[in-house]
């Protein structure tokens, strides 16, 4: 049987959404690659735009918990 690994890094929403792809593409363009991981301060997380309404398009900004080298870390452990 083979073990399960345990989801530790996670997508979660930020405070940066738009109603307009234009808005939220301007917003993106200033906050790229500015997330930095929460557990190590350091490195640089992932990051991506979410549509979160389609009723009223809104879009948000979702950013990863940990960068890749303290995911890597917690598996480990």
């Amino acid at each position: 049987m083979k073990n399960k690994i345990n989801s530790v890094n996670y997508y979660y929403e930020t405070q940066y959404s738009s109603h307009t792809c234009n808005g939220i593409m301007n917003i993106y363009k200033e906050v790229k690659n500015r997330f930095r991981c929460n557990n190590c301060l350091e490195n640089q997380v992932d990051d991506k735009i979410k549509v979160t309404d389609t009723y009223y398009p809104t879009f948000t900004i979702i950013r990863e918990n940990v960068c890749l080298s303290c995911w890597l870390k917690t598996l480990k452990s």
